[in-house]
């Protein structure tokens, strides 16, 4: 009928391989030339009506009409030259290249698929990462659908995070859309747009900090102009494979619980769980490697206090030693969050992950505050281990205004808001297991928030400066529980793809930089797994383990490194028209220098672009995305303002000349961060030289700085060196005796701080 129609149409024959390629553009459910809302995708209209619709909309038909007839006595051969003579030859080949879209089938809800829409380039997930792809590709001129299965867009940016994890380097690594992203931040503002110092990472004032629905309304704004259709509230149930034959599988369509059947050339999977590409079959892991998979130094499972001097844990997240984890005498039963079964050696793999939370959004701006839920079943027994770590000298953080208009960015109460252990199934599991997680998290977090408001083993300033805070009235106000709770689980890590290539931690470590042919971004953050990845029992009492800091937190050393074109793309022979900018491949170690948010971005400028190139090319379309030219992707990612390789270092700012360190090889004194000088009277006192002084405990051998094992001391304190380490080579903690400059020296003063469990237990008082 289609043949017929369209010989009828133009009044001569059509060479069959023509007439092939014409049905895709013009037949429901094919993936032919894509014009919008054209009247052949009605079903309902006659076949002649819609060639007719298509041909005369098409220039290009207009030459075939002019130039097909003299061909019919031409071999194939002939043809393509005349083709290629006519300029039609580019157009012909994309047309052939693309994949028809497979049979539909039934969706997961029983709703039958609607027919395909078709896109250039689909993206599924808003993350940072996937809006980078979306934006980078629409503005390429490609036709992009974005698939976001919550109500709102900009992931964890948007759903709490406000302080962005921008490395030490950013000035240097940050481009493009990355950049482009926070300076749009300062205009919302009316504030400069300026890059945070080099060799830093802890300054965070607009535009590196911003309100939730600032940073949503950036991404939209951004989506929008590209000309990106968004389909946020919308879950893809599962892909469809282009039967094509011969060659690596390919996906053809996706269809949404719905029943929406949508195809486009290339698909980007945007997902922090790397949904696409699990649904796929491409090939991923989780959790973490064993040491010598990839010769890692701190993969599998860290040590704990039998390796005193372990140089890469992060002591921020752990706990007081000597907590028993029994609920009685008889040690048959834990207290709840502590896991008493197999934990893998040190050094070996396991399935965990490092934690999850939520990044809390509160403000105690009356106006604009909403009350915390009431938990529902609250149980006080839950949160035993935290009373009794409060009891061993463990102290609560409590919300801080770090964000525009008194909000907060608060990750709450460090390794108990972490929610330790529950996040293991979440990596692997389906969607509703996945929601089930969250809706745990969700239930703790708002059980823990009370416990801290009430319960009389909290510290009564604690609970005061808690009740002075609700969740923001003016954000998640599409929440589906109307409450405007957090719109996103920070989930750091859950699959990753086993691809092309394999990053690992001496890719992220290195020592200066080390330029790759296929570098298609930058990063520069250390490796950063916060919180535990378990809480669990070790020689009798309770151990957070799995906290990590590679070399330590925001080394300034730390060269940047490159992010290769081949992490975020499958191996040889799986699926060829698939890129993965965010669960990219990488080892667990590296995955977590990767992870940052601006980074993810960095990945999905580039994605997108070479999704553009793709979709643009009908040989490349047909090769797949593993053969794009690298020189030709390299030089339009510059063209679009992504950095390549790190930007030369700005001057640095003059600071104070060095000073000599400190007696002992457990304390020292960094100038002008920590204000302290050696007391002349006795080498083990020192004196705060003024208001703010600091002091650290630094690891003997090494230079890991956990952030909480700091204490202010006001002008004249003087800090007394209570005992020396046990030795040299180990990282037992000074214990140290704070005075006011009135109080006069005594022999053997009772200490404020004890050590009986871990860091100095510190009185109220002080």
């Amino acid at each position: 009928n289609f043949v017929r129609a369209t010989m009828q149409h133009r009044h001569h024959r059509t060479w069959a391989a023509w007439t092939v390629s014409l049905a895709l553009a013009v037949c429901p459910g094919s993936q032919g030339v894509p014009f919008p809302d054209a009247p052949y995708r009605d079903r309902a209209l006659p076949i002649p009506t819609r060639v007719a619709d298509l041909l005369g909309r098409m220039t290009l038909g207009e030459k075939v009409a002019q130039t097909l007839h003299p061909w019919e006595q031409l071999t194939p051969e002939g043809v393509f030259e005349q083709f290629n003579q006519t300029g039609l030859g580019s157009w012909y080949l994309n047309l052939i290249a693309l994949p028809p879209a497979a049979t539909a089938t039934a969706t997961d809800d029983g709703a039958e698929p609607t027919v395909a829409s078709l896109f250039d380039v689909l993206v599924y997930g808003a993350t940072p990462g996937g809006c980078a792809a979306a934006i980078a590709a629409g503005r390429e001129g490609r036709r992009v659908v974005l698939i976001e299965p919550s109500r709102y867009v900009g992931g964890a940016m948007s759903g709490g995070l406000g302080q962005a994890d921008y490395g030490m380097h950013a000035a240097r690594v940050l481009g493009g859309l990355s950049e482009e992203f926070f300076r749009r931040v300062a205009v919302k503002y009316d504030a400069p747009f300026t890059f945070p110092p080099d060799r830093q990472c802890g300054e965070h004032k607009v535009p590196w900090v911003s309100e939730p629905h600032i940073a949503e309304a950036v991404f939209v704004e951004m989506l929008h102009a590209a000309n990106v259709t968004v389909m946020a509230g919308t879950r893809v149930a599962r892909a469809q494979f282009d039967p094509r034959g011969n060659g690596p599988p390919r996906i053809g369509a996706v269809v949404t619980t719905d029943g929406q059947s949508m195809a486009a050339t290339v698909y980007i999977d945007g997902t922090y769980e790397g949904t696409l590409m699990k649904m796929v079959g491409v090939s991923y892991t989780f959790g973490r490697e064993a040491s010598t998979t990839y010769n890692e130094t701190t993969a599998g499972r860290l040590p704990g206090p039998e390796v005193p001097d372990w140089p890469f844990g992060d002591r921020a997240a752990q706990l007081p030693r000597g907590i028993n984890p029994y609920t009685n005498a008889t040690n048959t039963t834990l207290i709840d969050g502590v896991w008493g079964g197999h934990v893998a050696n040190p050094g070996d793999a396991d399935d965990r992950v490092g934690s999850y939370d939520w990044r809390v959004v509160l403000t105690d701006v009356p106006s604009n505050r909403v009350a915390i839920p009431e938990p529902e079943h609250y149980d006080p027994a839950e949160f035993e281990l935290i009373r009794r770590a409060i009891t061993a000298g463990w102290h609560p953080s409590v919300p801080a205004v770090n964000v525009p208009n008194r909000k907060t960015d608060w990750k709450m109460f460090g390794t108990f808001g972490e929610h330790p252990n529950a996040q293991w199934s979440y990596p692997n599991g389906t969607y509703e297991e996945q929601q089930a997680v969250t809706a745990e998290f969700k239930r703790y977090a708002v059980a823990l928030l009370h416990f801290f408001r009430v319960d009389e083993s909290v510290p009564v300033a604690v609970r005061s400066k808690i009740s002075e805070f609700g969740l923001c009235r003016d954000e998640f106000n599409r929440s589906a529980d109307g409450d405007h709770w957090m719109s996103q689980l920070y989930v750091r890590t859950a699959l990753r793809m086993v691809g092309s290539k394999i990053l690992t931690q001496h890719d992220v470590n290195a020592a200066a930089w080390v330029d790759q042919p296929d570098t298609i971004g930058v990063a520069s953050y250390t490796v950063d797994i916060p919180g535990p990845v378990q809480t669990i029992v070790h020689a009798g009492e309770v151990l957070n383990e799995g906290a990590l800091k590679v070399p330590y937190f925001c080394d300034p050393d730390l060269a940047p490194f490159p992010l290769s074109f081949r992490v975020m793309i499958p191996k040889r022979g799986e699926v060829d028209n698939l890129i993965v900018p965010v669960a990219i491949s990488a080892s667990h170690v590296a995955f977590n220098a990767v992870r940052m948010e601006p980074t993810w971005m960095v990945l999905g400028h580039a994605a997108g672009i070479a999704a553009a190139m793709v979709s643009a090319s009908g040989s490349l379309a047909a090769e797949g995305v593993g053969s794009v030219n690298i020189t030709r992707l390299r030089a339009r990612l510059a063209a679009t303002g992504q950095v390549l390789a790190p930007r030369m270092a700005p001057p640095p700012t003059p600071g104070p000349p060095p000073q000599p360190p400190l007696t002992g090889d457990a304390w020292y004194a960094w100038v002008p961060m920590w204000n302290l000088t050696v007391n002349t009277s006795g080498a083990d006192t020192l004196i705060a030289s003024e208001n703010g002084s600091l002091l650290k405990r630094s690891f003997a051998s090494s230079r890991a700085l956990p952030p909480t094992e700091v204490r202010v001391y006001t002008a004249g304190a003087r800090v007394g060196l209570w005992s020396p380490p046990q030795n040299a080579s180990n990282s037992q903690y000074w214990l140290v005796r704070v005075r006011g400059p009135a109080d006069e020296p005594k022999s053997h003063p009772t200490p404020l701080y004890t050590s009986s469990n871990g860091w100095p237990t510190q009185t109220a008082q002080n």
